[in-house]
């Protein structure tokens, strides 16, 4: 069985990419280093909520959210 890092690295290099470029282009914040987003996204990507506590519906609404402010996205400042 592979390690969390050996399943990790195709979505690991794509989201450093996306993640890349949106701090060139100044749609995400580019002050917190590109690889310590990654794993803040991967992070969110594997947190569920209390079984009970939010509709899947609710669940997908504050993911984005989250993401768009860890990301530190232009919509949000």
């Amino acid at each position: 069985m592979a390690d969390d890092s050996t399943q990790h690295r195709p979505v690991s290099e794509r989201l450093t990419r996306v993640i890349a470029r949106g701090q060139h282009s100044e749609e995400f914040d580019d002050m917190p280093p590109t690889a310590w987003l990654v794993s803040v996204v991967l992070a969110i990507g594997h947190t569920l909520p209390d079984p009970g506590s939010m509709s899947e519906a609710e669940t997908t609404r504050a993911r984005h959210t989250t993401l768009l402010r860890a990301l530190g996205h232009q919509s949000l400042r």
